[in-house]
């Protein structure tokens, strides 16, 4: 028995009878028919030539039949228009013939019965009734070939709304975008301020540390100290507190303390002007009467100008440093304190 397909029992496209497989999703068409018929097949009853259901006991009158009487119609399932997953078929009842009273030859009135029984009379269409396809129970679906999936086309309404949510989303990430460089371009400009700066530099020339201390001072061509170099001012810092105080007031007010003040040191990020503590050094006057002296100033040795009695060293940082002389007579060690 043909099984006629017009819609694939896999995702519901139309399909032609001459198509082997679903054009969208690839589904075989030809398996499916063949199932199809099958079940169909399996589900109807066998009849005998004179319209007997094979193995019924009830014998079949033979009745004399008019030559007027109603031609038999096909039996039909009714089918819902959406695919079901199973089908159940169910006989339908014989339809009953109408007898004449006129007495008709025996002969006669066996053929009209042999004509109706054994001639199938072709299914007549119901007006309104749609036509859909049936999934019988059992079918095996095979998974649709990389080519259908390529060859299937996407959903119209999915389009629309996807590159939809894309536009929102890229509209969300880009007010993000924007406020974080809006909020980091306020905060550098806050914190990239010279007051912020002075503040936070004259926290640092005022420490105690000789690392801290080195990172907000340079010297008179610009360029940053070590903690090796303000080490003695560190020291000078712990033997009068006075002067640390002194120096973070005029750092914050960027005016002057002695040898040091605040200068312009480059740029920050390209844009901000970087502040630095420009530290001069002084010289070291020292009056000895240790004959023919040679000194050592913080552990290195110095050459000296000057004599009888007076003597100029070398330029120096503002600090408190130990000072040895050694002389032909004598040898002397002392604190030198130079302010800044």
């Amino acid at each position: 028995m043909a099984v006629e397909l017009k819609f694939c029992p896999h995702c519901g496209a139309p399909v032609t009878p001459n198509d082997k497989f679903c054009q969208r999703c690839g589904f075989n068409l030809v398996q499916a028919r063949a199932q199809m018929a099958a079940k169909l097949a399996a589900t109807q009853p066998a009849v005998d030539a004179t319209g007997t259901a094979v193995g019924s006991t009830t014998p079949t009158p033979a009745t004399p039949v008019s030559a007027s009487a109603t031609p038999q119609p096909s039996l039909s399932a009714s089918v819902s228009a959406t695919p079901q997953p199973s089908v159940s078929a169910t006989p339908a009842p014989q339809p009953s013939l109408s007898v004449s009273t006129t007495a008709e030859p025996a002969s006669r009135s066996t053929a009209v019965q042999a004509s109706l029984t054994a001639s199938p009379q072709p299914a007549r269409p119901v007006p309104g009734a749609t036509t859909a396809t049936v999934q019988p129970q059992g079918i095996s679906q095979p998974a649709p070939s990389p080519q259908a999936l390529r060859q299937a086309p996407q959903t119209p309404a999915t389009q629309p709304t996807r590159a939809k949510h894309h536009s929102k989303v890229g509209m969300v990430i880009g007010i993000i975008v924007l406020v974080l460089v809006v909020a980091a371009g306020a905060g550098s400009a806050w914190y990239f301020a010279k007051p912020q700066q002075l503040s936070r530099l004259a926290d640092a020339a005022s420490a105690g540390k000789p690392a801290v201390i080195a990172s907000a001072m340079v010297d008179r061509n610009g360029t940053a100290l070590t903690a090796g170099q303000v080490l003695p001012l560190s020291k000078l810092y712990t033997a009068d507190p006075s002067i640390p105080a002194g120096v973070a007031k005029s750092v914050r007010t960027a005016s002057n303390y002695g040898q040091m003040k605040v200068v312009t040191a480059g740029k920050i990020l390209g844009v901000f002007p970087k502040y630095r503590v420009q530290v001069a050094t002084r010289q070291l006057k020292v009056k000895t009467t240790v004959k023919k002296p040679s000194f050592t100033l913080a552990g290195s040795k110095v050459q000296a100008a000057g004599g009888a009695g007076e003597y100029i060293l070398p330029a120096q940082l503002p600090g408190l440093y130990t000072l040895k002389i050694a002389g032909s007579d004598r040898t002397t060690t002392k604190t030198v304190r130079l302010n800044p």
